[in-house]
């Protein structure tokens, strides 16, 4: 193979790579925006007292961590309303997404912001049908 026949394979190669690389990070950046808007309306559904939409973030089979105890969606429904009074407002802070196909693992730090408190907390998401869903929240 002539000197300029190989450099038109490997210029070839190279162009593929970065439309291939590219493409990948759109679809991930797409996903990771996806994320960030399911946790973003669970935040302003908190914050407004709306327990029913917080919900709307969590898998019908979510595993829910909340104080020592796991709970059902159904089960963190109905304790959801006390939380949200007991803890006021909350704002998510150095989230870090990582994503393999159709799951995903949010570490967050989580901040009250009335009483300054903060946690790290971990989501186990899934997508399902074009839509991202915390499957396991955990800290």
């Amino acid at each position: 193979m002539s000197f300029g026949r190989r450099m038109c394979v490997i210029f070839a190669g190279v162009v593929i790579s970065f439309i291939y690389l590219g493409f990948s990070t759109a679809l991930a950046t797409g996903d990771e925006e996806s994320i960030k808007n399911v946790l973003t309306a669970y935040e302003a559904a908190f914050n407004a007292k709306d327990a029913k939409a917080a919900m709307a973030a969590y898998h019908p089979n979510a595993r829910i961590k909340s104080g020592s105890s796991y709970f059902s969606r159904r089960e963190y429904e109905s304790r959801l309303p006390e939380r949200i009074d007991k803890f006021g407002p909350l704002k998510y802070e150095d989230m870090e997404i990582d994503i393999k196909g159709n799951k995903a693992t949010v570490e967050a730090i989580l901040v009250f912001t009335d009483s300054g408190r903060s946690m790290k907390i971990k989501y186990i998401m899934v997508s399902e049908e074009g839509k991202w869903l915390i499957m396991d929240q955990d800290y």
